[in-house]
């Protein structure tokens, strides 16, 4: 996880999107869907499969199940 308040690039200052990463996508998913969470279908990237929901305060959230490519090295 990375957070920062520094000015990125191309993109505005502040926050924009808070990512964990997840061992086991669809059950997560399973298991937020079925406490009432709306939960975008998983998609298919090169670095994984992500989705993201809307917390209760508006705010964006982020699964990632890492491919190969997208695996940090330990």
């Amino acid at each position: 996880m990375v957070l920062t308040d520094q000015q990125v690039t191309g993109i505005e200052p502040g926050p924009r999107h808070f990512q964990l990463q997840t061992t086991g996508l669809d059950a997560d998913v399973a298991a937020l869907r079925a406490a009432g969470v709306e939960v975008d279908d998983p998609q298919e990237r090169p670095w994984g499969r992500a989705t993201s929901f809307t917390d209760l305060d508006g705010h964006t959230l982020g699964l990632l199940q890492p491919s190969d490519f997208g695996n940090v090295p330990n």
